[in-house]
């Protein structure tokens, strides 16, 4: 409805799941997010349908610009997209995605499908894994990806 969300830490907050909760995906973005310095630890995705994207799933309305962030120990068992599923935008700069997982299918850290865009600017990629494709980016022939960084 054209509203815009900013979240940042000024001390270094974590989003975190305990071993101990159900499985749930942290986030699921239909507008415009700003995040920044925040700590994505842990998220998971699991069951069946809208799976995919254990932190965040980037519906095709949505959008997201996320600053110094990092996204790590994301695991997906249902779909693409250890950390992040996006079917719109994400704008990702010096982000860290680090041990993320794509279980049973592709796009450890990041899946983007068609029609979607992703820029990634001083991003590392590091430990993602996927069963299929992709150990850190899955993308399809359609998507509109931007590149620079490190792995």
């Amino acid at each position: 409805n054209g509203y815009t969300v900013h979240l940042q830490s000024t001390i270094g907050a974590k989003i975190f799941r305990d071993s101990s909760s159900p499985c749930r995906r942290f986030m699921w973005i239909g507008g415009e997010l700003h995040v920044r310095d925040l700590d994505f630890v842990g998220a998971c995705s699991g069951g069946s349908g809208t799976c995919g994207g254990s932190a965040m799933w980037i519906s095709t309305s949505g959008a997201v610009e996320a600053e110094r962030c990092a996204f790590d120990g994301g695991a997906t068992f249902c779909n693409n997209g250890g950390a992040i599923k996006v079917q719109g935008k994400l704008i990702a700069t010096d982000c860290l995605f680090t041990g993320n997982k794509a279980v049973y299918w592709s796009g450890g850290a990041i899946d983007v499908v068609g029609g979607a865009e992703l820029r990634c600017v001083n991003c590392a990629f590091s430990g993602n894994t996927a069963k299929g494709n992709g150990d850190s980016v899955l993308g399809a022939s359609t998507a509109t990806m931007d590149f620079t960084c490190t792995s």
